[in-house]
């Protein structure tokens, strides 16, 4: 990705008449000069990517079991859904009905963007806060042990997480 740096944030926004959005100039600057792509993502939220990522994912994709009909079915959502975009003279994107529908935003206009790392995730804010308190991790154990299992994927080669230390385990040492 051409010198692309990390999105970080939560933004909320509304949706124009005409289903404008405007990107945060933070969030923006870091995406000058790329090709971007609005497409439908996990969780039912939209997704915008440099494209240069979303080729990168795609390729990936790409060299999944054709055979499999969860795969081609995959394929279908994810590539059909994928529209180019790119800002206007405002700072805004237009979306297509067909990904607003997709991403449950029939007549909610409020919207939640999140920075997560390499594409924005735009959720209906509704969703969203629904979403979030679902998952929201606490400042307790439970976080404690999942942020261990996490650094400890991440700064490692395995492919799964390590088990994080049981509290009773933790309190020997």
């Amino acid at each position: 990705m051409k010198g692309f740096k990390g999105l970080y944030g939560r933004y909320e926004k509304t949706l124009d008449s005409k289903n404008r959005l405007i990107i945060p100039n933070v969030l923006r600057k870091k995406l000058e000069g790329e090709d971007l792509i609005l497409v439908g993502w996990f969780d039912r939220c939209l997704a915008l990517f440099p494209s240069s990522r979303f080729e990168e994912i795609a390729e990936k994709i790409n060299q999944l079991q054709l055979f499999s009909e969860d795969v081609r079915g995959m394929r279908r959502q994810l590539f059909g859904s994928a529209f180019s975009v790119e800002f206007d003279s405002q700072g805004r994107v237009s979306f297509p009905d067909y990904l607003l529908r997709f991403a449950f935003m029939n007549g909610s206009r409020e919207v939640v963007m999140i920075g997560d790392y390499d594409k924005i995730e735009i959720w209906p804010r509704a969703r969203f806060e629904e979403f979030d308190e679902k998952y929201r991790v606490n400042l307790n154990h439970d976080y404690e042990q999942t942020l261990a299992r996490i650094a400890g994927l991440a700064l490692s080669d395995q492919t799964e997480p390590a088990e994080a230390p049981s509290a009773e385990e933790e309190t020997k040492s």
